[in-house]
């Protein structure tokens, strides 16, 4: 699988990367479809953030459910969803169930990226989340504050 590395500023190689594995039986592999382009991802790259070594890049995403690990209740393989976690600039990701949110229904990945990113700055998962009354995290944490488990957006 193919994914986008940043090893410092202005170097960003799209290279061969290892096909995500479920480890944890709380984790969700996902079929990227869009990812946006955050500020917090241009300030490693601009060189106003260090970084500790090559970094996969993206963070911000939306995609579609492939596989869940054993722990994980739904929802349910080909799901669309939004995302907040690692490796958004690549094919697939793997991270864990608390950090995906399902969309709205009828919503498609592609409109739900293009407009997340127009509302002020929120991530997709922030903004999927918001839309239906849930808090996950400020504006400007990186969504670190998100340890939900899996919320259903759609009543």
């Amino acid at each position: 699988m193919k994914g986008a590395v940043l090893y410092g500023p202005r170097d960003v190689r799209f290279e061969e990367r290892e096909e995500p594995k479920i480890v944890e039986p709380t984790d969700a592999i996902l079929r990227i479809s869009l990812t946006c382009v955050c500020g917090s991802d241009l300030w490693p790259y601009r060189g106003l953030q260090p970084i500790g070594g090559p970094t996969p890049m993206g963070h911000e995403y939306c995609g579609v459910v492939d596989a869940l690990g054993p722990g994980v209740p739904g929802p349910e393989v080909g799901t669309p969803v939004a995302c907040a976690g690692r490796q958004g600039y690549a094919e697939h990701a793997v991270l864990g169930a608390d950090r995906v949110y399902p969309l709205p229904a009828g919503v498609p990945v592609e409109q739900a990226a293009l407009q997340t990113r127009a509302r002020r700055g929120r991530c997709p998962a922030s903004a999927c989340a918001r839309q239906a009354g849930i808090t996950t995290c400020s504006r400007n944490s990186n969504c670190r504050g998100s340890r939900k488990k899996w919320v259903s957006l759609v009543q």
